[in-house]
């Protein structure tokens, strides 16, 4: 936890780029303003993680261990934030984030960010707009470093499930009278389109 309280200023920059300043400057009173120290753990990976935090000012850095091994993902700076996962869907950290300069970080909560909503829910929509928008700009990345490094699609459990061999068309196809998708439940009933002309 932060050793400092302050109040600082929100920006309309990164997830925060659509909210007009004056939805900006209630939204700031939603969430928490903290000044960290250089060494300090913000997240932890595999620890529970409900916060979304922007990035004010400083610099930290991203880092995943694997076995005994740390690989550094990257750097985070002003405009940026971490945590925006746990908006949609709390639970383990992925990664482990330290300060390695002293930085002034903004946290909000899934509880107050729904309060946010209730009051000001076109300014909420937008801040999900900015959310989303980074989250489709990191998993373009991610997609390209699988490309750049040609990483097989059987590394990746989300995409090709339980099955040994890359997926393809013909693997997909679900055996007569079988709902496929999450239900996964037998069709009693044949369906067919009817094209109006």
């Amino acid at each position: 936890m932060a050793e400092n309280e302050i109040i600082a200023d929100l920006s309309p920059v990164g997830i925060l780029a659509h909210i007009s300043p004056e939805d900006l400057e209630t939204l700031k009173f939603h969430g928490t303003f903290g000044e960290y120290g250089v060494g300090e753990v913000i997240v932890r990976q595999g620890e529970s993680q409900t916060c979304l935090y922007f990035i004010i000012s400083g610099l930290l850095e991203v880092v995943i261990s694997s076995g005994q091994n740390d690989v550094k993902l990257g750097e985070v700076g002003p405009g940026d934030c971490i945590g925006e996962v746990s908006v949609f869907e709390p639970g383990e950290a992925s990664a482990t984030v330290k300060v390695i300069e002293t930085s002034v970080l903004w946290s909000l909560d899934v509880g107050s960010l729904q309060n946010y909503f209730e009051q000001l829910p076109v300014a909420g929509g937008q801040l999900m707009l900015g959310i989303a928008q980074l989250l489709t700009k990191r998993l373009r990345h991610a997609n390209n470093t699988i490309l750049a490094n040609r990483i097989l699609p059987q590394h990746l459990s989300v995409r090709s499930g339980q099955g040994k061999e890359p997926l393809k068309a013909e693997n997909l196809a679900q055996p007569k009278g079988v709902l496929g998708g999450l239900f996964g439940k037998k069709s009693s009933s044949k369906f067919v389109p009817k094209i109006k002309k």
